[in-house]
């Protein structure tokens, strides 16, 4: 009964396999960014994140937390980097010289750059919490 569940890391292999299938011809180009422009306002502009960082799973409709346990925080540091590693992968091939896949990257970059990895750290250490 997952209904509206989404899980943030398995939506960046999602991405990926996108741009997977605009290389191998299954899908086109245009729908491929089209899907992307899709996903990534949702991100930026619907779903809720902590210090920029996704939880593990999202309701698909309103980007409202799913908690994932009863203690959970919100934030899931390896859900975050699945979905960023997708969105970095799809920035890098949306290369086209044109307004659609430019603002793509830009939008992408609006996302991953509000990720504070520096905020998942104790006194400053160089590991995330």
């Amino acid at each position: 009964t997952s209904g509206d569940i989404v899980t943030s890391g398995g939506s960046g292999f999602g991405i990926m396999a996108i741009v997977v299938a605009i290389h191998r011809g299954f899908i086109t180009r245009s729908q491929g960014v089209a899907r992307l422009q899709t996903i990534v306002a949702f991100l930026k502009n619907t779903a809720q994140t902590f210090h920029g960082a996704f939880p593990h799973w999202l309701n698909g409709s309103t980007g409202v937390v799913v908690p994932f346990s009863a203690k959970d925080n919100g934030a899931d540091l390896v859900e975050s980097s699945y979905l960023i590693q997708g969105l970095l992968c799809a920035r890098q091939y949306f290369n086209a010289i044109n307004t659609t896949e430019s603002e793509l990257r830009g939008d992408i970059n609006s996302i991953v750059d509000r990720v504070e990895w520096s905020w998942f750290r104790r006194n400053s250490a160089q590991t995330l919490y």
